[in-house]
């Protein structure tokens, strides 16, 4: 029982660590919002951190439409 407890909260752990997580395109602006209000624009590529999924949310913008 304590074996498939504990392998429950890993998988809940994995699955938290992943929305905590947002993977920036080069061609893309990750605009990250808490509660409807921006509060981090990501602009450069990569991999970046933020809250989990019900605090914080990613809005994604296309950088090409932004400039023409």
């Amino acid at each position: 029982m304590r074996k498939i407890l504990l392998l429950l909260l890993g998988a809940i752990a994995v699955a938290v660590a992943s929305t905590a997580l947002v993977v920036v395109d080069e061609t893309e602006h990750a605009v990250i919002t808490q509660f409807g209000r921006a509060v981090a624009v990501h602009s450069d590529a990569g991999l970046h951190l933020k809250l989990p999924a019900p605090l914080q949310s990613v809005t994604r913008v296309e950088k090409r439409i932004l400039f023409s």
